[in-house]
């Protein structure tokens, strides 16, 4: 028992929509901070390499004239409006970065795990005012996955930078000797190649991270048994809910085909598994239709209210089967069955007493009462 109970809390279903979508309001979405970061550093500094020359021009500019504001003259709205030029400029710079970083955030984000705005994840959580909750995530195996990849970063991140500047020193030593452009080359080549070392750390983290993130979550959102059992059950409602939803909607189709009966001119049964009512108008240029059709149990209720209304009721299993797997409600039946109906419809408009003759449909309409088409039908 104990085992079988451990079997039934493993979680080896998949997610239920319903899951899926409680986990979306909630605002449990994949998503990894490692993947982001790289977006982020990516898109500022390939905005740097391309706008970075037209960036530091336009800040050594705005130096220069805030170092040259001339406030002799006591024009304080010519002031205030180099300060507000100044900061246009400002602003400008600002967005040269920002903007490419917040595109690279977001399409990255949209390309693991989509966007979600969800209210509830802005809610406060009083539980986690719990100190013992507070400890539990702490010491908890995300922690521990934040502090060894933290460490483990920290530990790359300068075996790079040992590696990328390790037979640089004595170039590095040398610029006391050399021009200030001279420097300038031999600082920016250094830097970029820092950079792309960096970058490819962080791309080594980002995947390793998104993989994580991504078993993380699958694994969050997997079901028990049991669960999917409760969801199923919730969702389609109990066993008795649908028993008796099943049962209402038999009355009610019992109700309009009572009704229709009303109408038959003759009603022609199998003799209690099935049930055919059809109507005709002698005169009028149209076939018998099917006005109500029944199996099992309704067809017995509708016998005995065509019995109780006078409509004439005719023993004829094969052709009532016929009939019943070959044509729908409201419909007139099928031409290969007219020369075997109008054999019973002849009896009963005739007003000839006792039982109509035996009427055999086509060999192709031959069926059995599971709906089979009898041994050598077509």
């Amino acid at each position: 028992m104990a085992e079988q109970q451990d079997d039934s809390q493993e979680k080896t279903e998949e997610p239920s929509e319903q899951k899926k979508r409680r986990a979306r309001e909630e605002g449990r979405t994949l998503s990894s901070k490692d993947l982001l970061s790289l977006a982020a550093l990516a898109a500022a500094f390939g905005a740097l390499a391309v706008q970075g020359r037209a960036m530091v021009n336009s800040l050594t500019a705005l130096l220069r004239d805030s170092l040259q504001l001339n406030t002799a003259g006591g024009d304080h709205q010519a002031l205030l409006r180099q300060f507000g030029a100044a900061g246009l400029e400002m602003l400008e710079l600002v967005l040269t970065v920002a903007v490419p970083v917040a595109i690279g955030v977001l399409i990255s984000q949209f390309a693991l795990g989509g966007f979600n705005f969800s209210t509830q994840a802005l809610a406060p959580k009083w539980s986690r005012l719990n100190p013992v909750n507070g400890l539990a995530r702490l010491f908890g195996k995300q922690a521990l996955y934040e502090l060894a990849k933290t460490l483990g970063k920290s530990a790359l991140v300068l075996a790079v930078m040992y590696w990328v500047f390790r037979d640089q020193w004595l170039l590095l030593a040398g610029l006391v000797r050399t021009s200030l452009p001279g420097v300038t080359g031999v600082v920016t080549s250094e830097i970029w190649r820092m950079v792309l070392a960096l970058l490819g750390v962080a791309l080594l983290f980002a995947l390793v991270d998104s993989l994580y993130q991504w078993w993380q979550h699958r694994q969050s959102m997997m079901m028990t048994k049991q669960e999917a059992r409760d969801e199923h059950r919730q969702s389609e409602g109990s066993p008795e809910l649908r028993a008796r939803v099943r049962r209402m909607q038999r009355e009610i189709t019992m109700g309009r085909t009572a009704g229709a009966v009303r109408e038959a001119t003759v009603v022609l049964v199998n003799p209690t598994h099935f049930l055919i009512a059809l109507s005709y108008q002698p005169g009028e240029d149209l076939p018998p239709t099917v006005c109500a059709k029944a199996q099992g149990k309704p067809a017995l209720k509708l016998q005995d209210e065509a019995r109780a209304l006078g409509i004439p009721i005719h023993r004829q299993p094969e052709l009532t089967r016929a009939i019943f797997f070959t044509s729908d409600v409201g419909h007139a039946i099928r031409e290969e069955l007219f020369q075997a109906v109008a054999v019973v419809l002849a009896h009963v408009l005739n007003g000839v007493e006792g039982d109509a003759p035996t009427a055999v449909p086509p060999e192709a309409f031959m069926f059995d009462e599971s709906g089979r088409r009898a041994r050598g039908a077509g």
